[in-house]
């Protein structure tokens, strides 16, 4: 039996804690130019995104992450037509805002499109396929650099 450990700390104190997570089957693991990338099955949670060794999402319960991140800034605003996503590559924020039958465009900057393919292939419920909506402009590079250079305008 395998299992992954997640360590967890406070910058405050030196006290933290391990998330522990019991590996079923190993789904993906890859290391690309920019991060190490692994996808696993877990009895509880499902299959499970790790990057850089840190849990991005998890199938059982990204919906309380990712409806929050979008849902909450979409509503506050009223009025929102263009959003930017910068990171996202699970599509589970961009499926949340493709909701909103107001938005008009959603462009996402994701710096590994590695990210993007696997979690297709191996998350496919996290985004359902959002990535291949017509309001959805993909962007392929650095969330800050991205942010430099635009001349866009976003409304969230």
């Amino acid at each position: 039996m395998r299992w992954f450990d997640e360590l967890l700390y406070s910058d405050r104190s030196s006290l933290g804690y391990i998330q522990r997570f019991r590996v079923d089957k190993v789904l993906k693991e890859i290391k690309t130019k920019r991060q190490h990338l692994l996808i696993f099955e877990t009895p509880y949670f499902g299959r499970v995104l790790v990057i850089d060794g840190v849990v991005q999402t998890t199938e059982k319960d990204e919906f309380a992450y990712h409806e929050m991140l979008s849902h909450v800034p979409i509503l506050a605003h009223g009025k929102v037509k263009r959003v930017l996503i910068v990171g996202g590559g699970d599509g589970g924020v961009l499926k949340q805002v493709l909701r909103h039958r107001g938005v008009t465009s959603v462009t996402v900057v994701e710096i590994d499109e590695t990210v993007i393919e696997l979690c297709e292939e191996y998350l496919p419920l996290i985004s359902e396929g959002a990535f291949k909506n017509p309001r959805t402009n993909l962007v392929i590079d650095d969330g800050f650099s991205f942010l430099v250079e635009t001349t866009d305008s976003y409304d969230v």
